[in-house]
């Protein structure tokens, strides 16, 4: 009878101690939001489950969204994991491809410590996507990992980009070798390149996508498929079209007047170029320049924001307007009246203009009938053009 009691107790204590324990895996997939458009940046970033859009993120198209995936409670070993994200979404190229996580201006920290790295491979399609990801530098191919290490990159999927519609799919093998047990967790950390018009020609990027979002999703771990709650929408109304920048400056110029052009402050380089002839005379490498003109041609900038923030060009052009060529000769009148100092005159018997239309003055005030004025002996009288470039005698 004590022997069936004793049973009895050490079974009731080996349930009760199997029923505090979960052995289910966590998993969380999120995004890195960055500031809304207008708003001061939010640096780093913060990590988020929710959508993206205005009030929350802002991004440039050749940048990178950041990614993190979060796995909780792994047991010591192999594992894999499959991650997927729309490339094209309403016949516009979305995220075209993937790349490190720290591409865009704000800081990006996924987890603490220093990670370990993973290659990831080109992706199909010729010229693009494949030309712009192996414009990338080695760092920006890299996914990293905290808490594991990378034994394999390879997709499994890659859409044919001539439909309205495709997905990538890329399988990331990894191994955890933690002395937690079952309680390991691993962070892989990404980021969805925005496609760019520069890269697929205006009107075919992110930034144009409309009536629908671009995901990115997890879609299966250690062959567990996922396909709720696993999805993160990035809104192309958070996206701004990377090729325009806020060059000004005169469009119209006129010969020997230097014009002044510039760009916002704040980059890491400038670079500024001019076709046609004439010479930048002051400012290269700065936001501002100097330019002396003596053709028509454009002005040209590339601004290199760093490594984290990419570049952007743009350019303006510009017509050089030629003055009129403009001949005053000295009037010698008589006067109306014997032994006067006066006389009416036409003043344009005493100009000449190639073209334009000319502007009399005398002492600051504008003579409205220079067909038939009142002078006075000794007068002096300011004549211009009207127009674009003007010539004053």
């Amino acid at each position: 009878m004590r022997t069936l009691h004793n049973l009895g107790i050490r079974l009731f204590l080996i349930l009760l101690f199997a029923s505090n324990f979960s052995y289910a895996t966590e998993i969380k997939l999120e995004q890195g939001q960055n500031g809304g458009i207008g708003k001061a940046p939010v640096t780093p970033v913060n990590w988020v489950t929710s959508n993206s859009n205005s009030t929350n993120s802002h991004f440039s198209e050749g940048q990178s969204i950041p990614y993190r995936l979060t796995i909780g409670k792994l047991l010591p070993g192999n594992h894999t994991v499959e991650i997927e994200w729309d490339t094209k979404s309403n016949g516009k190229n979305a995220i075209d491809y993937i790349t490190s996580f720290d591409r865009i201006c704000e800081n990006v920290v996924p987890w603490s410590g220093n990670p370990n790295f993973g290659t990831i491979p080109t992706p199909n399609g010729i010229p693009q996507p494949s030309a712009s990801f192996n414009s990338l530098t080695d760092a920006q191919k890299k996914i990293a990992i905290y808490g594991g290490t990378i034994t394999g990159v390879v997709y499994v999927r890659q859409d044919n980009l001539s439909g309205t519609t495709a997905v990538t799919r890329l399988r990331i093998s990894f191994s955890v070798t933690g002395s937690k047990g079952f309680t390991n967790t691993v962070v892989l950390a990404w980021g969805g390149h925005i496609a760019s018009s520069e890269d697929w020609g205006q009107g075919n990027s992110a930034s144009k996508v409309t009536g629908a979002n671009y995901n990115t999703r997890l879609r299966s771990l250690n062959g567990s498929t996922f396909l709720v709650g696993r999805s993160i929408q990035a809104g192309s109304n958070v996206i701004e079209d990377a090729t325009n920048c806020d060059l000004v400056g005169e469009s119209e110029v006129c010969a020997g007047t230097p014009a002044i052009y510039q760009v916002p402050a704040g980059a890491s380089s400038y670079s500024w170029s001019i076709t046609g002839q004439g010479e930048i005379i002051s400012g290269q490498g700065t936001n501002s320049i100097s330019v002396n003109w003596t053709s028509s041609g454009k002005v040209s900038v590339e601004i290199n924001k760093g490594l984290a923030c990419g570049k952007t060009s743009c350019s303006l052009d510009v017509t050089l307007n030629t003055p009129p060529v403009l001949s005053v000769v000295d009037a010698v009148i008589c006067s109306t009246e014997n032994g006067g100092n006066t006389a009416i005159v036409n003043l344009n018997d005493y100009v000449t203009v190639d073209f334009g239309e000319l502007n009399f003055k005398r002492e600051g005030v504008e003579i409205g009938t220079p067909e038939s004025v009142l002078v006075t002996n000794g007068d002096v009288i300011e004549v211009s053009t009207t127009g674009g470039c003007s010539e004053k005698e």
